[in-house]
């Protein structure tokens, strides 16, 4: 199954760390395949919600539990972007596994999306930290055709205000 790690567990790869108490990863099904899918997670996982194939169609979301009591929050790709990120996703090495994690231009990209704090917060880290490593070019572009197609410039001026404070922040280093 495609997916990628996206969340605070991907943030730990390209930003800076802080808690987390779940995983977040964006698998890529197709809706008619989601029965057979739920079918497997349980064969693996404690699946949360009484009716897993409504609360996905409604929220987009699985929410499943390891033997171990660890949240993992499955969600569904369904935007085109999300599908290219997974496709771009890398193998990295986290608590000793290698798994797919979000690149980081596309952990941006998923992230300023979210209106939470710690979300921007995030995208301020990874610009930070990953600076003349990303595809500025890729994210600037990906986001204005978010913005633009969700009546928010808003993000755009969100990213740009990153990408320039990330440029102060080494020049004064």
């Amino acid at each position: 199954m495609p997916y990628m790690l996206i969340g605070g567990i991907a943030n730990l790869v390209w930003g800076e760390p802080r808690s987390t108490l779940d995983v977040d990863a964006s698998v890529l099904i197709e809706e008619a395949a989601w029965p057979a899918f739920i079918r497997d997670v349980r064969a693996a996982f404690r699946v949360i919600p009484k009716d897993p194939l409504a609360f996905l169609a409604d929220t987009h979301v699985l929410p499943v539990e390891t033997h171990e009591g660890v949240r993992i929050d499955l969600v569904w790709a369904r935007l085109a972007y999300e599908h290219k990120a997974i496709a771009r996703a890398t193998l990295e090495e986290v608590a000793g596994q290698r798994v797919r994690v979000s690149r980081p231009e596309d952990l941006i990209i998923h992230k300023i999306l979210s209106d939470r704090q710690k979300d921007r917060a995030d995208v301020q880290a990874i610009v930070r930290h990953q600076g003349p490593r990303l595809d500025r070019s890729y994210v600037t572009q990906t986001v204005r055709r978010l913005a633009k197609a969700l009546h928010r410039p808003d993000l755009l001026a969100f990213l740009d205000a990153c990408f320039r404070q990330s440029r102060q922040g080494r020049r004064g280093s």
